[in-house]
């Protein structure tokens, strides 16, 4: 297909073009900005520090030799890493006010007293 000056561009051809752009809008638009793949979440947290507002606020115990994955853009950050840290037994709670988020060992599945049997 040859294109004319002067002469009217096919309406398909005028689709194409439209859709294609709108399709690398979308695609730069939703790009991730956060991309982990199995990565110690010590590093994930320091990353996330320097490129948002947000300060976390846990123990070194609690992320010492703990790795996670996500993939996320800047606006859903904080809940993708807590997708990617409740399988790991951890929970959550951002203060919007102060820009801290409170990483902590969650208590689902923990039993809620122990007994402790043995001889000395």
């Amino acid at each position: 297909m040859r294109i004319v000056p002067g002469r009217p561009v096919p309406r398909l051809l005028l689709a194409v073009v439209a859709m294609a752009g709108l399709m690398l809008h979308g695609r730069a638009s939703a790009q991730e900005t956060f991309v982990f793949e199995d990565a110690p979440l010590a590093d994930v947290i320091r990353r996330i520090e320097e490129a948002s507002p947000y300060r976390f606020l846990y123990r070194d115990a609690l992320v010492y030799g703990r790795r996670v994955s996500l993939a996320s853009n800047e606006a859903n950050v904080l809940e993708s890493f807590r997708r990617a840290v409740n399988p790991l037994g951890m929970e959550t709670i951002v203060d919007e006010e102060r820009g801290q988020v409170l990483l902590f060992a969650s208590k689902v599945g923990q039993p809620s007293s122990a007994v402790v049997v043995g001889s000395v």
